[in-house]
């Protein structure tokens, strides 16, 4: 699969809320600048193996065409066979662009344990204090199938402690004792993370920052 267009280096790939951000700006930006005249952006494009740890490099892109003349900004790249997919994507943009990388991600590709569940807030905080603490690691290898370096264990880590603590501010935020399936969805509407909303244990979640905040 050859394309062209151009790229830019987006946020933390964990970071998923910042993400749906970011990428609906490029897009924007893309348009505004007179771009989609020469790229009228067939493909959104997310290369994981360019970018930084951690990181990822989302690109605008066309099928590539020899004989078309492109001003030099324009950038190719050989996807090889047998490692990507393709997503129809119909609708008013970004709805339609997020609804899609959410069901990829919720639906297509395998779980990977970064979904946030635990069942004491407490101890919860104070396994992450430990972890963050350990030295003279070089490479951790967590139960979900992919391996990573002290670096990239450091921003998952920062990336638990964020969310538990979004997780904690938002329960106190929204909750006025309503049934947890629902109050569940309101959670996930509120920190645009449709995908978690009908897990179980997700709810168990949910629940346990509820008994925190009324215990205080």
């Amino acid at each position: 699969m050859n394309v062209i267009g151009q790229k830019r280096t987006k946020v933390h790939k964990e970071s998923k809320a910042l993400t749906y951000k970011e990428c609906p700006q490029f897009w924007t930006e893309h348009y505004e600048k007179g771009d989609g005249e020469y790229i009228c952006g067939m493909y959104g494009i997310c290369l994981d193996h360019e970018a930084p740890e951690g990181s990822f490099k989302y690109m605008i892109a066309d099928d590539y065409v020899p004989s078309k003349e492109m001003p030099d900004k324009f950038e190719t790249v050989v996807i090889p066979e047998n490692t990507w997919a393709v997503f129809p994507c119909k609708g008013p943009m970004p709805e339609a662009l997020q609804k899609v990388n959410t069901q990829i991600f919720s639906e297509w590709l395998p779980v990977r344990g970064d979904i946030p569940i635990f069942i004491d807030l407490d101890a919860t905080r104070a396994s992450l204090a430990v972890l963050e603490k350990l030295s003279g690691i070089e490479t951790f290898y967590p139960a979900w199938d992919q391996t990573y370096s002290a670096e990239m264990m450091r921003n998952r880590l920062a990336d638990a402690e964020e969310i538990v603590n979004e997780l904690e501010r938002t329960v106190c935020e929204l909750d006025c004792g309503m049934e947890l399936s629902a109050f569940v969805a309101q959670i996930c509407e509120k920190l645009h993370m449709p995908m978690w909303k009908n897990n179980p244990l997700f709810a168990r979640t949910i629940a346990c920052c509820r008994r925190k905040e009324s215990s205080l």
